[in-house]
């Protein structure tokens, strides 16, 4: 009689824990005979779909972070998206055109991230009320994501376009951004597509989401999954490039950049020794009637010298403010999408899936992985924000960041006080007028003026009350101009003028030569170098040169 109570004890004890079990889970003898020989649990392929090993706390931590980051994101992008589609102007701007794309790619990554908490099958989280139907519909929309990251890449390459091999504004758009959107938009909304269509999605095993894995359905059974596979074709090659390619081209970008300032300081310096060379010839000359001549003409040559080295410096700061949005939109991307990657990473060469053992690292990707956008809505209206506080100094730094964004009314009031107060009296004539804009750029042959104008994101009648010379530029004022000789063909900047445009040369401005009798402009070509040359823009170098006419 003992050992048949003991036996009934012990069989209701295992009806005890079986009532936790479905039929299809595997129990806790079960999953130990399903180890390898070795005792070690087996891969991937092998373990059926488990509930995650996070805490309900923890669940509900990673999926508010979440949802509050892609909410962000969403509004941040969905700002520039306004931004740029109220003024038909930068739609013509190869710049705009590749945030606009990037923002929209953004604001269905955010959405899609802030809804896997929600949409995964509902025995894998503790909000999910989904199924088989919505993870896949949550996995099309994740591959479709991808492409945000290639508008990074293109981004990045815009930069080193125009900044290192100085494409002008048209020849980017008709050789190079129209492949680019094509080949980034095709690709990962044919395999999406795909993706969907053969059902290839399944909720991912360390994190949050819904992607490829598990695939075909039951091969964690029979152990012949190909959904690894199938990941690296689909987002493991195309992301690696995506972000070997950002990396290089931000670093190459850089040393551009110092290159060009280092150029510039011989340029400072031969200038400075041209100048003590003259006094010093000028200090032998004994007869009255010709030290009045050369001294004169050192002095002419010492303003000249004094205002071309000041439009260099000015070109110097721009050229640092271009470098500087470039690198911040990279850094914006690699803290988004580093530590997913590293998820990821481990997904894929990992042999035990437990979410509490990286609990940290899921923590920073659910507050990062959506938030690109956020990011950028600030790096995208820095320029507003540098102009606001030069302008305001006293003004408060977040009241200065909400006017920058969202360009109130205070913004104009506080960038061009002059304009506002014109526009209330009705006097909106005079020197101020929009044509009458003096133009202060490099010689060279490209567009990183272009990449200048783009950054400011100013119109051209806010761009024309910001400058201190507003009058219409004569021949006693010198500017510096986008000319160049190529080929015995001279290639003005105008022609950059494609479909609207901002046009950044003036047709009765002159243009900058070499005065007679005077010492040759220094020149620096793109490789850095520095030479003396009377020849006005040869090809491929960045000239400082003035006119004297």
């Amino acid at each position: 009689m003992t050992d048949n109570n003991n036996n009934n004890v012990l069989w209701d004890d295992f009806m005890l824990v079986d009532d936790f079990f479905d039929d299809d889970d595997d129990l806790p003898f079960q999953k130990a005979n399903n180890s390898n020989g070795n005792g070690n649990e087996s891969s991937q392929e092998d373990l059926p779909l488990t509930p995650s090993s996070l805490s309900p706390n923890q669940e509900r931590a990673l999926s508010i972070l979440l949802l509050i980051s892609a909410m962000l994101s969403a509004l941040g992008s969905a700002s520039i998206v306004y931004k740029v589609l109220r003024d038909k102007r930068q739609l013509s701007k190869p710049y705009h055109r590749t945030m606009l794309a990037l923002s929209i790619s953004d604001v269905i990554a955010s959405l899609t991230f802030g809804l896997y908490p929600f949409l995964m099958p509902s025995e894998t989280r503790i909000w999910s009320f989904g199924n088989h139907t919505s993870c896949n519909t949550l996995g099309f929309f994740t591959q479709f994501s991808f492409g945000a990251i290639g508008y990074n890449c293109i981004l990045s390459f815009y930069y080193l376009l125009a900044i290192k091999f100085n494409i002008k504004r048209q020849t980017f758009s008709q050789r190079y951004e129209r492949p680019m959107h094509f080949l980034n938009l095709s690709f990962f909304l044919i395999t999406a597509s795909v993706g969907a269509g053969y059902q290839f999605y399944g909720p991912v095993d360390v994190g949050m989401g819904c992607w490829v894995n598990n695939w075909p359905d039951g091969c964690h059974l029979t152990g012949d999954c190909v959904s690894q596979k199938i990941a690296i074709v689909f987002a493991g090659i195309p992301v690696s490039f995506f972000f070997v390619a950002i990396v290089v081209n931000n670093l190459v970008v850089y040393r551009h950049t110092r290159t060009i300032f280092n150029s510039l300081e011989k340029v400072y310096s031969l200038q400075e020794q041209q100048q003590k060379q003259k006094q010093e010839e000028s200090s032998y000359t004994t007869s009255a009637s010709s030290q009045q001549p050369q001294g004169s003409l050192t002095a002419k040559e010492a303003i000249a010298a004094r205002k071309i080295q000041v439009r260099s410096e000015m070109y110097e700061g721009r050229l640092q403010e271009v470098a500087l949005q470039a690198s911040m939109y990279v850094g914006s991307f690699l803290v988004c999408y580093t530590p997913a990657l590293s998820t990821r990473l481990i997904e894929t060469f990992s042999y035990q899936y437990d979410d509490a053992k990286i609990y940290w690292l899921l923590v920073i990707t659910a507050m990062t992985l959506p938030l690109q956008g956020f990011f950028n809505m600030f790096i995208y209206n820095r320029p507003h924000y540098v102009r606001v506080r030069k302008a305001r100094p006293d003004m408060p730094m977040v009241k200065a960041i909400c006017c920058s964004v969202v360009e109130c009314k205070s913004f104009s009031a506080a960038v061009f006080p002059e304009r506002t107060k014109s526009s209330a009296t009705g006097d909106n004539k005079g020197p101020h007028d929009k044509k009458a804009k003096p133009r202060f750029s490099a010689v060279g042959r490209g567009s990183l003026d272009v990449v200048i104008e783009e950054e400011s994101q100013v119109s051209d009648e806010h761009e024309n009350d910001g400058n201190d010379c507003s009058e219409k530029p004569t021949d006693a004022t010198p500017r510096l101009d986008n000319t160049t000789t190529d080929n015995d063909s001279t290639i003005s900047h105008a022609d950059d003028n494609d479909e609207g445009g901002e046009d950044t040369s003036s047709n009765d401005a002159p243009i900058l030569h070499s005065p007679k009798g005077t010492a040759p402009a220094a020149v620096i070509d793109m490789t850095g170098t520095v030479s003396n040359s009377r020849q006005f823009g040869a090809s491929g170098e960045i000239g400082f040169q003035q006119v004297n006419e």
